[in-house]
């Protein structure tokens, strides 16, 4: 999961739509063929984590595997790896620049 701090952030340059206060849990399929991931990117309330809103995002093998990931296992070191590629791409949004993303 990803979470914001206080600033609120958009899941695209110059979108409308911000979100406030909310994790971020990412769902990826992997195509194997185009060697990237498609990820849901589901927006939840941080007190309620009811969902208010999907996005969408493509992460790249390679974008993964730039990252270090952490865990006790080997899916955990890969999912905690995929969730950094992702945080990486939200904190390169310029509209973002004020935001603080963290993996826990």
């Amino acid at each position: 999961m990803i979470t914001t701090a206080t600033a609120a952030f958009v899941l695209e340059q110059d979108a409308q739509a911000q979100y406030l206060g909310s994790r971020i849990f990412c769902e990826p399929t992997f195509f194997e063929s185009l060697d990237k991931f498609a990820v849901v990117l589901r927006i939840t309330d941080s007190a309620t984590l009811n969902e208010i809103a999907r996005g969408y995002m493509e992460v790249t093998a390679t974008e993964v595997d730039a990252e270090t990931g952490s865990g006790s296992g080997e899916t955990d070191h890969w999912f905690n790896a995929l969730q950094k590629a992702v945080k990486t791409k939200l904190e390169a949004i310029a509209d973002n620049a004020s935001v603080t993303f963290t993996v826990i």
